[in-house]
């Protein structure tokens, strides 16, 4: 079966054109109506979204405008003009233009360092506005890969061609400039000079399936597919702008297999104004446009836009082919049907030969601009590993798209009532990442350690998309660099004060991270701590001040007796430093003295005293003196006891001495001792004739050593 490239493609240049498929009419369907936006100015295709620039009439405030419409200006201009940029919304831009200080307001616009233009197709499906291809004019490569399966692709300083290879006997390289326009379209690299593509950069695989006239067979490109699905662990996407009319089991299979192993096959619609079943609108039939009628693959129409915007001259391009109808099993749904999108595809500005440029119309000009949508999608959210994963990114691409009834005139020229979105890739972008979370929880900060010891740290980390990432988790310290992974572990860490940082990455590539502060100080010998006075055992009387001195050394430290504290098990603290003198209370006392270096060491001495109780008063001796009567007779016998006691108890031993006087002022004395009882007894015989009649009286005197002496008196009276 032949399939062509070239004999749907116009180049513009030409002024002729002899092959009736290249539909050249269709350029002349073109209108450069200008376009209009809603606030009733020309939209511009390489206007910044949302940025404008906001002149003054002379004599106003820059400062004062922002202000009172919200703004937050990145420039303020002073002398080339007198106003202000700044992010301005719609309805902002409309209240800044009804402002009277406001001159005008106008749009930012891209520009560039040297000849690079960004085509008006790239423009027009918002991959300038991508932030996965971040056109800039900076060369930062879309991380994928796409194989470009036509004419081959010359070398050229705009692309990045990753593989060259071709299964075209005799023809090595690109002799036509169809794949290599096709490439550049998909991937041209942002590099500041010539075009962009919608991918800038991404890896192309350059396969040489079509000759140099754009004339291929069947066989051949199935030989390039094959070459994929060889390579399918590397390419993502590959890009077929050819077709064939026919019947091929064997393509499809390829295509199948390929799909299956998770390469996305983008393909050209045809230009032939035809349903791509065919006249009769059955699939699977020998009239049908293949590839592009499989379901497999995603078949692209073409957009005929000349501006880049939304605009009067918006319109499914005439040559375009189209889809009736969609075969059961078309593991998509799409609003065109058999036809997954529509991309620009009318005087498209791309690479060419000789490191040239050059217009050209078609489909295929279409296609590479899904492909490279594709590879965006897949640098954003990563590669399909199977033909479900396939289905999954068409059907993204093809929600994402701009609807016809978007576009900028309602003359789509849409024969079939299926109406494809346009690819649009400004919305394509990573997933939200959420930064994961980091709590270290132990040691505290600011704990302090000694040289030597192993310090256990423990923390953890979380993310919402990741979960728990605690094993991920990189501990540093500020001077001994990296010590340790994961949740928990121990480590001896460098003298010092140490910023401890422990980190984690997600599979995002967002980092998170806690910090605590450790100190590690030398390691601390003890104190030795003397008491020289009072020696151990001393004894004290009651109220005598004493004298207490002692001493105190650290290795570190050196003196340190000014520290010493001094404590009593009786008195408690009763003093500080190596010397002191203190009054105790009566008692055996332990007294300790104690020392605290610089490090936090404690080192105690200890000694026991006893100090007497106070000296107690000399008791008195208390007598009382009885007689066994109070009268007597002549001839009677007088029995006298004299109780001792020294105010409590009977005192024994005490010596007592009797002084008894006679009525008539005799004395008579008689001494005895007081018994076990603490008694004196004394006996006096009655002699009236002697003595005299009348009262006589007893007198008892106790003594004793340790006693004061006491006396007692009683009295009797001694008649006839």
């Amino acid at each position: 079966m032949l399939i062509e490239a070239h004999r749907f493609d116009c180049v513009t240049e030409f002024v002729v054109m002899k092959s009736k498929s290249c539909l050249f009419w269709s350029v002349l369907t073109f209108i450069s109506a200008a376009v209009i936006d809603v606030s009733g100015e020309e939209k511009q295709p390489y206007a910044v979204p949302g940025r404008f620039i906001v002149v003054l009439k002379q004599g106003h405030s820059p400062s004062e405008v922002a202000n009172t419409h919200g703004l937050k200006p990145h420039h303020v201009y002073k002398h080339a003009l007198n106003g202000f940029a700044a992010e301005v919304s719609e309805e902002r831009v409309r209240s800044l233009r009804e402002d009277p200080r406001v001159d005008f307001v106008e749009p930012e616009l891209q520009l560039f360092a040297s000849a690079q233009i960004i085509p008006t197709g790239v423009i027009r499906i918002g991959a300038n506005a991508s932030p996965m291809a971040k056109i800039d004019g900076l060369d930062e490569r879309v991380n994928a890969d796409i194989a470009i399966l036509d004419t081959g692709v010359a070398v050229h300083p705009d692309l990045n061609v990753f593989t060259n290879i071709s299964f075209v006997a005799g023809q090595t390289t690109d002799g036509n400039g169809h794949g290599t326009h096709v490439a550049g379209i998909a991937a041209a690299l942002d590099n500041g000079i010539g075009v962009v593509g919608v991918a800038p950069g991404a890896r192309l695989w350059a396969i040489k399936v079509m000759d140099d006239s754009g004339s291929g067979i069947t066989s051949t490109v199935i030989q390039g597919i094959d070459y994929v699905t060889q390579n399918a662990s590397q390419i993502e996407v590959a890009n077929l702008s050819l077709v064939g009319i026919g019947n091929s089991s064997a393509l499809r299979l390829a295509i199948s297999n390929s799909v299956a192993r998770g390469v996305v096959y983008v393909v050209s619609a045809g230009n032939d104004s035809r349903d791509i079943y065919g006249p009769d609108g059955i699939f699977d039939t020998v009239d049908d446009a293949i590839p592009a009628a499989y379901p497999e693959v995603m078949a692209v129409s073409a957009l005929s836009d000349l501006d880049g915007v939304a605009s009067a001259d918006d319109a499914l391009a005439g040559f375009s082919n189209y889809s009736r109808n969609v075969v059961a099993g078309n593991p998509v749904n799409s609003p065109g049907a058999a036809i997954d999108l529509a991309a620009p595809g009318v005087n498209i500005y791309s690479t060419s030969l000789n490191g040239g440029y050059r217009t050209m119309s078609g489909t295929s000009m279409a296609a590479p601009h899904v492909a490279g949508a594709v590879a965006l999608y897949i640098a954003a959210h990563g590669r399909a590993a199977n033909a479900s994963g396939v289905a999954t990114i068409r059907q993204a691409l093809i929600n994402s798209a701009q609807p016809q009834s978007a576009w900028g005139s309602a003359n789509t020229l849409d024969p079939d009532g299926n109406r494809e979105g346009l690819v649009y890739t400004a919305n394509i972008a990573p997933p939200v990442n959420n930064p994961p979370a980091v709590a270290i929880t132990a040691p505290e900060t600011g704990s302090s350690f000694l040289s030597g010891s192993a310090i256990t740290f423990t923390g953890a980390a979380t993310d919402v998309e990741d979960g728990n990432r605690t094993a991920n988790l990189i501990w540093t310290s500020s001077i001994d660099g990296q010590i340790g992974t994961g949740g928990s572990f121990s480590k001896v860490l460098s003298l010092g004060t140490h910023t401890i940082t422990a980190a984690v990455t997600d599979s995002g590539g967002k980092t998170a991270s806690d910090s605590i502060t450790v100190v590690v100080k030398p390691a601390n010998n003890a104190p030795l701590v003397t008491i020289t006075a009072p020696a151990p055992g001393s004894g004290f009387s009651y109220n005598s001040s004493i004298l207490f001195t002692g001493s105190a050394s650290d290795v570190e430290d050196g003196n340190i007796a000014a520290s010493l504290v001094w404590t009593s098990s009786i008195n408690g603290q009763i003093g500080t430093g190596g010397s002191f003198s203190k009054v105790l209370s009566p008692g055996t006392h332990s007294i300790t003295a104690s020392a605290t270096d610089s490090g936090g060491r404690t080192a105690t001495a200890s000694v026991t005293v006893t100090v007497l109780n106070p000296p107690q008063p000399t008791p008195t001796l208390s007598v009382s003196v009885a007689t066994d009567k109070s009268s007597y007779v002549n001839r009677n016998k007088v029995s006298i006891t004299a109780t001792v006691t020294d105010g409590v108890n009977r005192v024994s031993g005490a010596a007592a001495h009797l002084d008894l006087t006679t009525p008539d002022g005799g004395q008579v004395s008689s001494d005895t001792t007081t018994d076990a009882s603490g008694i004196a007894r004394f006996h006096y015989n009655i002699n009236v004739r002697r003595d005299g009649a009348g009262a006589s009286t007893v007198k008892v005197t106790a003594s004793k050593a340790g006693y004061n002496s006491g006396s007692g008196t009683t009295s009797y009276t001694e008649s006839r």
